[in-house]
């Protein structure tokens, strides 16, 4: 399910999870910025918003209804305006695929020319090119190479999404 075998390692990945951590670390306050959401204005401790599971998933990242989470705030928008929380490719070398690929579960997802009808996230039902092996701002779940059904618009710019250019070697 993931480069490097089927088990969730901190230590071969960067996802939710990661970033979560070094926050809650600082337990900062934070503020919901987004006008849509009910706790539009109100700060408190990021504690409050995000707790992290003993199953190594992220309470609190993202509430599409009322507009709340961690995503919300004005923590979140800083760490977007300064591109997302992607790390140098050597950070997690353990995480390496077989075949020596760095990266290929969270960072950034790897944008394919796939065309697909997602099945989840922002562009349900929509047409769109297929994203695999999740990111900086993804949970576990969403960083294994063989999730389906997310996908991006090539129209657009995405803090979490990336793509390798990939050259083959002819050996003849």
């Amino acid at each position: 399910m993931y480069p490097w075998g089927n088990q969730v390692d901190d230590n071969k990945f960067n996802y939710n999870k990661l970033v979560a951590s070094v926050y809650l670390k600082q337990n900062p306050i934070v503020t919901y910025n987004n006008p849509k959401s009910v706790s539009y204005g109100q700060s408190m401790p990021l504690s409050r918003v995000i707790s992290i599971k003993p199953n190594g998933q992220v309470s609190g990242w993202i509430n599409h209804k009322n507009y709340t989470g961690f995503v919300y705030t004005n923590l979140f928008q800083k760490i977007m305006d300064n591109g997302g929380y992607t790390t140098p490719v050597n950070k997690y070398p353990e995480g390496k695929s077989f075949f020596g690929v760095y990266d290929m579960s969270g960072n950034v997802w790897e944008w394919t020319s796939t065309q697909i009808t997602a099945k989840n996230g922002a562009e349900k039902g929509q047409k769109v090119y297929a994203i695999k092996g999740g990111s900086w701002y993804a949970n576990p779940s969403s960083c294994k190479i063989t999730m389906q059904g997310e996908g991006r618009k090539p129209n657009m710019g995405y803090n979490t999404v990336g793509f390798r250019v990939i050259a083959i070697k002819n050996v003849n």
